[in-house]
């Protein structure tokens, strides 16, 4: 009783950083990567769509599949590009001491081990395809990728959970595999048999995504247009009841 016991943490700060950051970075990376990527995502499709310019690509004989590869690249090009400026803005910020993180949070070896979370890019990049190939216009896409988000997110949060340990069952799921072991390269303890789950059972998803949208993407549903007129009476009320409604929140306010 009489002794005082002080507890030290004997890891490294590269380790305590990692370890800070793999409780975070995974759900952020979903936040980063979809805000990305659906402005890509929202013109190569939707955008189109609502220009007629889709319409027109669609009545060449070119293979459908072809066009949506085309398209998710450009989208995933977006998606990348994102990721690096995002990184290497926080990577910088860890290295000047402007953020909470270690100076050593983000080395060489965390920046190196961070690519487990590729197959999980690659994911959500087919998934913002295939949800703003259905779009039937620009603002319909966008209110899609507010739950569309929040659906992405809530796979990652696993990583809140403490002390769970990567299993190949885990690495199985969607989003949640690809954030555990994001966690576990952060630490410094990537386990292999779950990694390689992971990237199997995101492979998979990625392609039914991209047979989907190539499905989609018939020229004769495409081409099959509603009743425009009732479609731009429907577009005009909702814009005067969504005036109506901020207009009387901010005078609410």
């Amino acid at each position: 009783a009489a002794l005082a016991v002080e507890a030290q943490d004997v890891a490294t700060e590269e380790d305590q950083g990692g370890r800070d950051l793999g409780r975070l970075l995974p759900i952020l990376l979903v936040f980063l990567l979809v805000s990305g990527g659906s402005y890509g995502a929202l013109t190569v499709f939707a955008a189109e769509r609502e220009a007629g310019t889709l319409e027109t690509l669609l009545t060449t004989p070119a293979d459908r599949r072809a066009v949506v590869r085309g398209k998710f690249l450009c989208v995933l090009a977006a998606t990348v590009a994102t990721l690096l400026s995002n990184l290497l803005g926080l990577a910088l910020a860890a290295l000047l001491g402007t953020s909470d993180l270690p100076g050593g949070a983000l080395g060489p070896s965390r920046l190196l081990g961070m690519a487990v979370f590729l197959p999980a890019l690659v994911l959500l990049t087919a998934v913002l395809c295939l949800a703003c190939g259905r779009a039937r216009s620009f603002r319909q896409g966008q209110q899609l990728l507010f739950p569309l988000t929040l659906a992405l997110v809530v796979p990652t949060t696993v990583v809140l959970v403490p002390d769970l340990e990567h299993s190949i069952a885990l690495g199985l799921v969607p989003l949640a595999g690809a954030a555990l072991s994001l966690r576990d390269a952060l630490r410094g303890a990537l386990e292999v048999g779950p990694t390689l789950a992971m990237a199997a059972s995101h492979v998979a998803a990625r392609a039914w995504a991209l047979r989907r949208l190539a499905t989609l993407l018939d020229a004769e549903r495409a081409l099959a247009g509603g009743d425009v007129r009732a479609e731009a009476a429907q577009r005009r009320l909702g814009t005067r009841s969504g005036l109506i409604l901020g207009g009387a929140a901010v005078l609410a306010m």
